[in-house]
């Protein structure tokens, strides 16, 4: 099972869901955060299947998908984005409640995300 991909999904759609709750213009941005995680979803799979890769969550051949690295960094780095982006969207529009669980979820699955890709790291090396 690829944990560490799983924990960077999770993370995307905390944040764009969060901002769904930015009152009267929420589901703009929740709409953009959306289409946003599709194209780039579109767009790995589309790579991996020119590069003969898995894609991300298939049960046969997952392994080969997650050799490249760029792959996985490239979804961390759109996380952190949104992750940014959701902070600064909501402290803008002053929902605190909303920010600091985003805040401390973010941490979370960061921490995780690095756990589980250091567990796929130590397994693959042996």
């Amino acid at each position: 099972m690829n944990k560490d991909y799983y924990t960077l999904l999770v993370w995307q759609g905390v944040c764009v869901g969060s901002t769904f709750w930015i009152p009267e213009i929420g589901w703009i941005y929740f709409l953009i955060g959306v289409a946003l995680c599709l194209l780039v979803e579109t767009l790995v799979s589309k790579y991996a299947k020119d590069q003969g890769l898995q894609v991300f969550g298939t049960p046969f051949k997952g392994d080969k998908y997650l050799q490249d690295e760029a792959l996985m960094i490239s979804q961390l780095c759109l996380s952190v984005l949104l992750w940014v982006v959701s902070l600064v969207l909501l402290g803008t529009y002053v929902l605190w409640g909303e920010f600091w669980i985003v805040m401390i979820v973010g941490i979370l699955a960061f921490l995780l995300f690095c756990v589980f890709y250091k567990q796929k790291q130590v397994r693959r090396k042996r």
